[in-house]
């Protein structure tokens, strides 16, 4: 990861002694500065104004940015700060206020950058424009090397780039789902029973967590058949416990359904449906910054450790 954000450095700095000279060397006098300063202040009224065709029409990759946008409440710009790279090619810098969720002023420098297209100017990428904090797909990118930092420096590169990690989570999250489902599993003499009358049932069971992952109150769910096993006649749910059952772990529960219908047969199962526990085992993964350019050569690229989560989870 060190080598990669080296390696970018270089050519970044090689692009900017190329833009210097592109400055020097190049007239651009057919850029119109204030044009362009109207161009991104009509921009942030339609942003604030939540007029997205405008918008849109002035950025027309901001459909497609999975940042979170900010709200704006106003921005300083001058035409000391927009730079004309070349004749069609302008950065602009201003400073953004913002307002951030708990509701005091923020200020951040942004950027954007911007192309002369017949006699109009629209922005085809900004720095600054979102944040990505509390994202799960930025942190995701980020721990399995979709995104390196020193390289993804704008709005759009992040963007595709966590576009691009974005099957690579869905995997993770199908991977811990089936491990979860088919490690959690119950003891083969569990037992039920019905009460004098058949009008009601209790049972107990034990299930162990044979997964790789720890689990937080898990469910359980019982069915209730008649002696044909087709024609249910009851069914009841709840908890098998309300802590975390750690890899290896069992835990003991029962159970008691008011009302059975004479049932002769009754099917049991545990269950775990908890996508924000996933979430937090996601957030866990020891990634090493490899996987996202495993996957893409073909190659398995899951954390390979005998537990692949941390015990600060379960703190």
């Amino acid at each position: 990861m060190k080598s990669k954000c080296l390696i970018w450095r270089f050519r970044l700095y090689i692009f900017s002694i190329m833009s210097v000279a592109c400055i020097g060397l190049q007239s651009c006098q057919s850029v119109d500065k204030e044009k362009v300063k109207e161009t991104v202040e009509t921009f942030f009224d339609a942003y604030v104004d939540e007029d997205v065709n405008l918008a849109v029409s002035i950025y027309p990759n901001i459909i497609n940015l999975k940042g979170k946008f900010r709200k704006s409440t106003s921005i300083d710009i001058d035409v000391k700060d927009i730079t004309a790279v070349s004749d069609t090619n302008i950065i602009v810098k201003f400073t953004h206020h913002w307002v951030n969720p708990f509701g005091a002023d923020n200020t951040a420098r942004m950027r954007f950058y911007m192309q002369k297209r017949g006699e109009r100017y629209q922005i085809v990428d900004s720095k600054n424009l979102c944040s990505y904090e509390d994202l799960q797909l930025y942190d995701f990118a980020c721990k399995t090397g979709a995104i390196v930092l020193c390289r993804d420096t704008t709005d759009v590169m992040l963007s595709d780039q966590m576009t691009l990690a974005m099957p690579m989570l869905e995997l993770a999250k199908t991977h811990i789902r089936l491990q979860i489902a088919n490690g959690l599993t119950i003891n083969k003499n569990w037992r039920w029973e019905t009460s004098y009358y058949g009008d009601y049932a209790s049972g107990s069971a034990v299930v162990t967590n044979n997964s790789q992952f720890p689990v937080e109150s898990p469910k359980y769910e019982v069915v209730y058949y008649l002696s044909d096993d087709k024609t249910i006649v009851g069914a009841d749910n709840g908890y098998v416990c309300y802590d975390i059952i750690m890899p290896g772990q069992s835990r003991s529960f029962s159970w008691f359904t008011s009302y059975v219908g004479n049932a002769s047969r009754a099917n049991l199962k545990v269950v775990f449906d908890d996508e924000d526990w996933i979430d937090r085992l996601i957030e866990n993964l020891p990634f090493d910054g490899s996987e996202f350019d495993k996957h893409h050569r073909g190659e398995d690229w899951w954390p390979n450790k005998a537990n692949v989560y941390s015990r600060s989870i379960c703190r």
